[in-house]
């Protein structure tokens, strides 16, 4: 009897354990722009606002620059490594083995005008995205960032909960280069808001963030723990019990 008691007494603790050890996981976002947040295709050169196409990841997209120099997805994948002609002219914004990169497929610009065809301006902008709840932002990849040498002025700035926020300043490449810039030393689910100021041309081809989940609500009633605990103890009293009434 006194060893199926601390067998029973042993099994309803680690029941109890169980219960309370699983936390929800934080969800993963790698938005790469060939996607959007209902796994769809995104064609380059689409006038759907882009900017919506992922609020159910609980981010929105915009830029300063309004209506006349819209957002739109630029096709990286051209030139010579894919046999397409780049649009609008833009071959710096190629990607491929030819120049040292990955393909990176769409990727997302302020275009030169209202017109369909995707054509990043040369005049740059801020693009900002803004985050339903803090997230934790890992890092984003830029393309092309290497206009207007004189124009030092570009960053990126994340907005944090508590207030402050953390700048760093774009690195001036060459053309079709990519750049990539790590937020992850920032505590985890504070940053609120990320603004990318390009001095010129260029194209954010990735941004890795994460965010925590709200609890998934039960479909019933869950028993406090220590009601738990009680119920579990009973049980193994009455275990018990039967076991010594048969013995």
């Amino acid at each position: 009897m006194k060893k199926l008691s601390t067998l029973t007494l042993t099994a309803a603790l680690v029941t109890l354990v169980t219960v309370g050890a699983n936390p929800a996981l934080a969800d993963t976002y790698l938005l790469d722009f060939e996607k959007d947040d209902a796994g769809n295709l995104l064609q380059a050169g689409t006038k759907t606002n882009i900017g919506e196409q992922w609020a159910k990841f609980g981010v929105h997209i915009t830029s300063n620059k309004g209506s006349n120099h819209p957002l739109r997805l630029f096709n990286s994948n051209c030139g010579p490594d894919f046999g397409i002609t780049c649009s609008g002219g833009d071959a710096d914004l190629a990607t491929g083995p030819s120049f040292g990169t990955k393909p990176q497929g769409n990727v997302l610009i302020i275009n030169e005008n209202t017109n369909e065809e995707p054509d990043d301006w040369a005049g740059g902008g801020i693009i900002s995205f803004a985050f339903d709840k803090p997230v934790s932002l890992d890092y984003v990849t830029l393309l092309d960032i290497d206009e207007n040498l004189n124009n030092t002025n570009g960053y990126l700035e994340a907005f944090l909960k508590d207030g402050t926020t953390e700048k760093q300043s774009l690195t001036l490449g060459t053309d079709n280069s990519l750049s990539t810039y790590d937020f992850s030393y920032l505590p985890e689910y504070s940053v609120t808001k990320l603004d990318i100021k390009l001095p010129g041309s260029g194209a954010v081809s990735g941004i890795k963030f994460r965010d925590f989940p709200d609890p998934p609500k039960p479909s019933k009633k869950v028993p406090e723990p220590t009601s738990t605990l009680g119920l579990l103890m009973l049980g193994a009293m009455g275990a018990g019990s039967v076991f010594k009434r048969y013995k």
